[in-house]
């Protein structure tokens, strides 16, 4: 519930506190004190009636009692419509919406720093936090030039994208490099791409060594537990372990 119809609701839920109020007053003044008539001037010409002559004779005691006494069913029947209006309703089919320009404020996706998500009108969408995202849109629909490539080129850390064609690389390389950053691109089926060198990454100690190269044939020869073909993957991994201690 917006915080508009939330106003308007608690000044109807204030409003039928004031009805009740005024009935339950001019109900004690009847039954208690025998003396209807500011009920019957209520429910026919004044329906003021009570607060006029609370406020009028104020001073008087017994009206005073009346009136605090009247005011315990106008705050039960109060707490009864707020509390039934403002309850949380379940929808079987969800109560996903597109968020509006007020929800957007709320929500905080104007900020100056994180994501940028695309445009609102004339306001950036822009929101500072780790969640994953979803973008979801047709081919050419601006998904790429709306979301990937402004954050290609403003997120301050590290990234790694899957750039099938190698058009973010193209687009954002060479701003990232003007920019002090190190880009690198891995293309292995492409002559255009850096190298990469798994074997580098072995430890040169005897025990991490091991440790290293038993990893890493596991890795490129994973082992089916259970297959009929479990012996001869294991066999493989020997093999591929033997080679790579060959080569280092």
């Amino acid at each position: 519930m917006s915080r508009g119809y939330l106003a308007v609701y608690l000044f109807f839920c204030a409003l039928i506190a004031v009805a009740v109020w005024m009935l339950t007053y001019g109900l004690i003044l009847q039954i208690v004190f025998k003396d209807g008539r500011v009920l019957h001037l209520m429910t026919t010409t004044n329906p003021l009636a009570p607060l006029e002559q609370f406020a009028a004779y104020f001073g008087n005691r017994s009206l005073r009692l009346v009136a605090l006494s009247a005011a315990l069913p106008a705050i039960a029947a109060a707490a009864f419509a707020a509390a039934f209006g403002l309850r949380r309703h379940s929808s079987p089919l969800g109560d996903a919406a597109f968020e509006d320009m007020p929800a957007l404020r709320r929500g905080g996706w104007f900020g100056r720093q994180g994501h940028i998500f695309g445009r609102f009108g004339t306001r950036i969408l822009r929101r500072q936090d780790d969640r994953h995202h979803l973008i979801v849109g047709p081919t050419r629909s601006g998904k790429g030039v709306g979301y990937v490539i402004p954050n290609a080129l403003m997120f301050p850390g590290s990234m790694i994208v899957t750039d099938l064609k190698g058009e973010i690389f193209d687009l954002t390389a060479g701003y990232r490099l003007a920019n002090g950053h190190q880009v690198f691109l891995f293309s292995p089926g492409s002559q255009k791409t850096h190298r990469w060198n798994p074997l580098d990454f072995v430890r040169a100690d005897r025990g991490s060594r091991t440790i290293d190269i038993q990893n890493m044939a596991a890795i490129l020869i994973p082992e089916a537990i259970g297959s009929e073909n479990a012996v001869w993957q294991g066999m493989a991994q020997q093999v591929i372990a033997g080679v790579i201690s060959y080569v280092l």
